[in-house]
Parts: C-alpha cells; structure tokens; sequence
C-alpha cells in the first residue's frame, strides 16, 4: 500500500513537472515566436527606411542632373542665339549696303535698302525681289530673261549677292527652327530674346517662302522657320494662315 501510494505521488509529481516543462516550453516559444517577429518588423522597419533614404537620395541626384541639363541647355540656347543674333546682323548690314545702291527699273532715284523695306511691315513681294536681284532693260521696260520661253531672269552681280544673303538670313532662322523642333534650345530663353524678331521677320519673308516653293519647287522651304514661328506664337500663326488661305 505504501508503495502504490508512492509510486502515484511519483508520477504525479513527474506530471507536474513535465507539465511546467511544457508550458516553460510553449511559453519561451512565444517569446522567441515574438522575438522573431519583432525582429522580422524591425529589420523590415530599417529596410524600408533604407529605401527611402536611397529614393530621396536618387531623387535629389535626379533633380540635381535634371538642373544642370536644365542650366546647360539655357546656357547653350544663349550662346546660339547670340552667334545666330550677329549672323543676322551681319546679313543685315550687308544687305542695307547693296540694294541701298540699286536702282530700282534703272530710275536712279528709285532706291530702297533692306531695312527701310523691312520697316514698313508688311510681307516682301516676289517683284520687289526681282527689283533687287534682276537685270533691267531701259529699252523694253521688263526684266531681261534667261531664255526666251523661260521664266528666270538673269541676276545683276549685286543681286546674287543679295539673293545668297537672303537665303543665308531665312536659312539662320531655319537652323533655329530645326533646333528648337528637337529641343536643343529652351523654349522659353528663346521666346525672352527672339520672340519679336521671329514673328516679325517670319510675316516679312512669309511670301517669298511661297515663292521659293512654288516657282521654285523648293518643297521644304521655310518649313523649320514656320514650326518655329507656331511655336514662339501659336495665335499669330493661326492668323497668319488664315490670311494666307484667303488670299
């Protein structure tokens, strides 16, 4: 008897202490259960933080690049407008020299330069070129031909060199143009400094270019001069085509 007694208080006792070994067990599970988790949230807390320290950073090296492309390219567009600008000028000045000196349909007091023509505003005529460029005939009062059943005019020594000055004075607002439509210059540094002088001369030389195309199947002349012009002024533009259409 004593030894049944004994033996049940034995195994009791190793049940109890094999029950506080389980919940001990179950209970230092949990801890590194959340332990691990807590872990698990931290490291990930760290990783995201790392993330977005690495995006801020990524973002202020974007935001510094795109400010230097931004810097670099107005600094560009203002050195190409300023050599632009004095190949204009020069133009300019050379053609003031030479139709300053012709005399229109050989009247000696007939004479009418570049600038003086430019100011008056509206668009240059494909006659008043002739006028510049073309040999005059005092006998038959017209303009003397190429050939007989043709429609060129022979040019006076002058008037070539004012016809390759025109050309090269449209062809540097084509160049701008072309740079602008694949955005090599800033649009708005362009606007603040040629705005005027685009619209303006783009109106001057408007009728010219539709002579160069028709008479003389230059099929893409002025086309870089006229995106150029709808886009430094897109309201102009419309009215100048409108215009255009009608006449």
């Amino acid at each position: 008897m004593f030894d049944c007694n004994a033996t049940t208080q034995a195994m009791e006792i190793a049940t109890n202490r094999l029950n506080w070994y389980i919940g001990l067990s179950i209970f230092a599970s949990l801890i590194s259960i959340g332990a691990i988790i807590a872990s698990i949230y931290y490291n990930r807390k760290q990783l995201e933080e790392s993330n977005k320290r690495h995006d801020d950073m990524l973002k202020k090296q974007e935001d510094i690049l795109t400010a230097n492309h931004d810097w670099n390219r107005r600094s560009f567009t203002i050195n190409y407008l300023g050599s632009s600008i004095e190949k204009i000028q020069q133009y300019r000045k050379e053609l003031n020299e030479l139709t300053s000196q012709v005399k229109i349909k050989g009247n000696e007091q007939n004479t009418l330069s570049f600038s003086d023509r430019f100011i008056r505003g509206n668009s240059l005529t494909e006659e008043e070129i002739h006028a510049w460029i073309c040999v005059w005939d005092d006998n038959t009062q017209t303009y003397v031909k190429e050939k007989d059943d043709g429609n060129d005019f022979k040019l006076t020594e002058d008037g070539d060199k004012i016809r390759i000055l025109l050309t090269n004075l449209l062809n540097t607002y084509e160049s701008i143009g072309a740079a602008m439509m694949n955005r090599v210059l800033d649009e708005d540094v362009v606007k603040s400094l040629m705005k005027g002088p685009i619209i303006s001369n783009y109106k001057f030389f408007m009728l010219w270019i539709k002579h160069l195309r028709r008479k003389h199947n230059l099929k893409n002349a002025g086309k870089n001069f006229r995106n150029l012009h709808r886009i430094i002024n897109p309201k102009k533009a419309k009215d100048l085509r409108a215009k255009t259409d009608k006449n």
